[in-house]
């Protein structure tokens, strides 16, 4: 391997067994990359976190958006507030530089991070499609149950209406033969 392997005249040996290294980084970006880049993650970024923590306030604060769907929500925030401030904003950054400035423990912690989130949102929309099944299954025997009672109600007036039919035709008398059950 000689020099113009690794980027021809701009190549320099590092001390490692001869080989040439770049002396810059292949994978950093132009000027306008990274300005593009930058106007698109910035806004994203900024949204998602004032959004999401726009909504925790909301529901924590008015004791009327305090239920348990709007619990899920704000699990849900929290989980999207954590993946755009803790890990979004960090790759952002290396991203760009092709540089990890950050260090091995919030390496780690930044994965770990990006994981329990993507787990916690899913699960919190398992959480939330499961309780609003329940609610309508509840909703449908509700309804069944209420359907049932009209319907019975409806019943009782007819046969008030046939009864009353009824009385006002004992008045008539009509000669019918008697039967005996012998």
């Amino acid at each position: 391997m000689n020099g113009s392997d690794f980027g021809g005249v701009n190549s320099t040996d590092n001390g490692t067994d001869g080989v040439a290294w770049p002396d810059s980084n292949q994978f950093e970006l132009p000027w306008w990359h990274q300005l593009a880049w930058t106007v698109l993650f910035v806004p994203m970024i900024m949204v998602a976190t004032g959004g999401n923590l726009i909504v925790i306030w909301i529901v924590m604060t008015n004791k009327r958006m305090r239920n348990v769907t709007n619990y899920f929500l704000v699990n849900l925030s929290i989980a999207d507030a954590m993946v755009s401030t803790l890990n979004v904003s960090v790759n952002f950054s290396y991203m760009l530089t092709s540089n990890w400035t950050f260090g091995t423990a919030y390496c780690k912690i930044s994965q770990f991070v990006a994981v329990l989130s993507i787990c916690a949102s899913v699960f919190t929309l398992m959480a939330i499609s499961i309780d609003r099944y329940v609610s309508d299954l509840e909703n449908q025997s509700n309804a069944i149950n209420r359907l049932r009672n009209e319907l019975l109600y409806l019943k009782t007036k007819i046969m008030d209406l046939v009864d009353t039919d009824n009385d006002q035709s004992d008045n008539i008398e009509i000669d019918t033969p008697e039967m005996s059950l012998a």
